[in-house]
């Protein structure tokens, strides 16, 4: 039993197990229910008090639920592995590869399952597919995209209307040959492209 028993209340759980042929004496538990309902798959729940858990899929080195549609051929495997590339992973078995992996330090790549180099890395699919896409929704007021500093002050920006938003001081210190790249910013302004705030 699980929980504390008392005289009012026997708590209990029901677990699954499978031998084999060989040893059918020797038990490995398979799926357990718990006392509070928690379901867990491929073993016994792991520290079941530390979240809520319904569903939990276990195993030594990876655990996955698949989902697979015969009509269409499509099948994607989502779980967590400890090997090979770790994480939070969706796999692609078919079109091959892992589309999203999320790893141990919460680092998100797409198309790109190892050696992550940003909290977001990103690798087309395809040489003929756009990296990324910020479309505005139907009469966009805010940014598009803004880059802050660490206390969320905005350093540059794009508008929704296509305007790029930056200090031309910073803009300045960043290049040696100011002189060359001035002539292009101050025609940018000039055409309502850059925003010299």
């Amino acid at each position: 039993s699980t929980g504390t028993i008392a005289s009012t209340r026997v708590p209990g759980k029901i677990v699954f197990a499978t031998g084999t042929d060989a040893t059918p004496s020797v038990l490995t538990d398979r799926m357990t229910i718990d006392s509070l309902g928690n379901i867990a798959i491929g073993g016994v729940l792991n520290n079941p008090g530390a979240w809520a858990r319904i569903l939990q899929v276990r195993d030594v080195n990876e655990a996955f639920v698949s989902f697979y549609a015969g009509a269409t051929n499509v099948q994607f495997d989502i779980g967590v592995r400890a090997i090979g590339v770790p994480g939070f992973l969706i796999h692609n078995p078919i079109a091959g590869g892992y589309p999203f992996v999320i790893s141990p330090t919460n680092l998100i790549g797409i198309n790109k399952p190892t050696s992550i180099g940003a909290q977001l890395h990103v690798v087309p699919s395809s040489s003929t597919t756009i990296g990324q896409i910020i479309q505005g929704a139907a009469s966009q007021s805010a940014n598009l995209q803004e880059w802050q500093n660490s206390e969320g002050t905005v350093l540059a920006s794009m508008t929704a209307a296509g305007i790029f938003g930056g200090s031309i001081q910073r803009l300045k210190a960043s290049y040696n040959n100011w002189a060359a790249l001035s002539d292009v910013v101050n025609a940018l302004v000039a055409t309502g492209l850059f925003d010299q705030a």
